[in-house]
């Protein structure tokens, strides 16, 4: 089965893609409470969080669309999709600072371009 000439499937793959990382924006926002009670943490604090997963998302595309402009898209995904993403979500889960949790997010938004 050659993606090629399937455009309605790869359109769909791409964007369920899409839906699921954009989700990752939005999806903290009710453990903001549990954030704060499990890092001991104000809740202003753990706002900052996600926030940080937000700004380190956008600084991704500012710094690997034009670096996969230069050494193409597929130099560029293939092994990154493959390298640093299993290695930082498992390390997500096992933070146990605000500080390591809030650098694993960031490290993961600035990952998933």
């Amino acid at each position: 089965m050659n993606i090629k000439n399937r455009p309605i499937l790869a359109m769909m793959i791409l964007a369920l893609s899409a839906l699921l990382v954009v989700s990752q924006l939005y999806i903290p926002i009710p453990l903001i409470g549990l954030f704060s009670q499990t890092f001991q943490v104000t809740p202003a604090t753990a706002v900052w969080i996600g926030s940080g997963f937000g700004f380190a998302y956008a600084a991704g595309f500012l710094v690997f669309g034009p670096l996969s402009d230069h050494l193409g898209r597929r130099n560029l995904l293939i092994p990154a999709n493959f390298s640093d993403r299993e290695f930082i979500y498992g390390f997500i889960g096992f933070a146990n600072s605000p500080r390591l949790y809030c650098c694993n997010v960031r490290t993961s938004g600035f990952s998933l371009y």
